[in-house]
């Protein structure tokens, strides 16, 4: 899980692009695949449907954050984190 979240925090402020970057989000869907396939799906049918219907990106990155948590909490999967 520190891998992980060193992944996470390496895509979102990346050295080499003077710590701008943003592109977490695809790096934390593959977290939630690697971790728990189930809930990492799940996530991962908003975070390609929204941006089709809405065109706004961060929409999508918000409502895969929530679906992950719905998910998790439904299929009683262990926090990682904790």
């Amino acid at each position: 899980m520190a891998a992980a979240l060193l992944a996470i925090l390496g895509h979102s402020r990346s050295i080499f692009i003077r710590f701008s970057g943003e592109k977490s989000a695809a790096t934390g869907l593959g977290v939630l695949l690697a971790v728990c396939w189930q809930v990492g799906l799940g996530a991962a049918i908003p975070f390609v449907i929204v941006p089709l219907v809405s065109r706004i990106v961060s929409h999508s990155s918000i409502l895969a954050a929530l679906a992950a948590l719905a998910l998790r909490l439904v299929l009683r999967q262990p926090t990682p984190f904790s």
